[in-house]
C-alpha cells in the first residue's frame, strides 16, 4: 500500500485554555514520533457557551502508510474530522483490508477490556465508600 497523505481534525476542551492549548501541542508531538507531520495549524481556545470549559482544535496534515495506520491514529488520536488527500484514488488489496481490520478490532478489545476493569473498580470503590458512610 503506498503512504495516504492525511488530515486529521483534533479537538480538545477543558480549562484553563492554555492548558488546552499546550495538551494539543503534545498530542502533535506525540503524533510527529509516528507520523510525517506535513503542516499544522491551532485555533485559539475559545470559552464554550453555559460552561466553564475551553475548546481549541488543531489541524494536521501528515503521511501514514497505508490503512492499518490510518485505523491506528483513528483510535489513537480521535479526531473528529478525518480526510485523505492523496492520492485521489486508493486500492486496497483484501489482505490490507484485513489486516487494518485486524488491527482496529484488536485496539477495541483492549479499549472495551480497560473500560470493564475500570467499571468494576469503579464499582468496588463506590462500595467502599457507601459502607465508611454507615
Amino acid at each position: 500500500m503506498e503512504n495516504l497523505t492525511t488530515r486529521f481534525i483534533i479537538e480538545i476542551m477543558g480549562k484553563p485554555g492554555k492548558l488546552v492549548t499546550e495538551t494539543l501541542k503534545k498530542t502533535v508531538s506525540f503524533l510527529k514520533e509516528r507520523y510525517e507531520v506535513l503542516s499544522e495549524d491551532y485555533s485559539e481556545p475559545e470559552m464554550v457557551d453555559d460552561a466553564d470549559l475551553f475548546t481549541a482544535f488543531v489541524e494536521i496534515e501528515f503521511k501514514v502508510k497505508g490503512f492499518e495506520d490510518l485505523f491506528l491514529a483513528i483510535i489513537d488520536f480521535g479526531p473528529t474530522v478525518v480526510e485523505i488527500i492523496e492520492p485521489s484514488e486508493v486500492v486496497v488489496t483484501d489482505t490490507e483490508l484485513q489486516a487494518a481490520l485486524t488491527e482496529l478490532v484488536r485496539k477495541v478489545h483492549l479499549l472495551s477490556k480497560g473500560l470493564r476493569v475500570l467499571k468494576i473498580e469503579n464499582h468496588k470503590l463506590k462500595k467502599q465508600i457507601d459502607a465508611t458512610k454507615k
